[in-house]
């Protein structure tokens, strides 16, 4: 799924950003420029022959930074999920043996991940104190995304949030914690991603071999897994 996949790389370099980083080492206390110089010592004749001052000593401006996403290579491995993640699927799990659990733990990551950690906490929180799937959905009715899923295509949806969440967490492990603003950076990202399914994916596929896509890329766990589907 290589036009989904490029999209969550450029969504991760908007998340992380380069950060040029100056040296903060001041020309003066080096002994250079202007500031106050030392007295000959007595004896000691000025020197006769005029000379140039010395040239200020510039600190060199260090290039910026590669993003996270340039240096890191994709693991190979499946990715790790947050404490929180498994223990709400193991909640949910346990009021109903009939969750599939990788799934479960799937959604959950997506909902971890795009959602700033105070309303992820609450959202948790909620869930593991529930007695019944019907208060589950009343939490997460209670906590909704930061930002909404496209509603024409919720299966395209998924699976394209589920890229990118397996990218982010790839790149910065699997407690991101991502500001709000961050996280909203996502939405028309998403909405690029599903197009992308639909127009190009869908089009040159007949309707059972784009579901098995859509199922192989949600089923992979790492970005290198999904770019794999085709």
């Amino acid at each position: 799924m290589k036009p989904g996949h490029a999209l969550a790389a450029s969504s991760l370099m908007l998340v992380l950003g380069c950060h040029r980083v100056e040296s903060g080492v001041e020309p003066e206390p080096l002994g250079y420029g202007a500031g106050p110089h030392l007295t000959p010592a007595s004896g000691y004749e000025p020197d006769p022959v005029p000379r140039a001052s010395p040239t200020p000593w510039t600190p060199p401006e260090r290039e910026a930074r590669p993003s996270l996403a340039a240096v890191s290579p994709a693991p190979t491995e499946p990715l790790g999920y947050a404490r929180d993640v498994v223990r709400v699927c193991e909640h949910i799990t346990a009021l109903d043996e009939t969750q599939d659990t990788a799934k479960c733990l799937g959604r959950y990551r997506i909902a971890q991940v795009f959602r700033p950690i105070g309303q992820w906490k609450t959202l948790a929180a909620c869930i593991e104190a529930a007695t019944e799937l019907r208060a589950i959905a009343a939490c997460e009715q209670a906590t909704p995304p930061t930002f909404a899923m496209v509603d024409a295509y919720p299966h395209e949806s998924s699976v394209c949030m589920h890229v990118f969440a397996l990218t982010i967490v790839e790149q910065l492990g699997p407690d991101p914690m991502l500001a709000t603003e961050r996280i909203l950076e996502f939405e028309p990202l998403l909405r690029q991603c599903v197009n992308s399914l639909v127009t190009e994916e869908r089009d040159q596929r007949n309707p059972s071999d784009y579901m098995k896509l859509l199922e192989c890329i949600e089923g992979a766990q790492t970005t290198e897994g999904a770019d794999a589907c085709s």
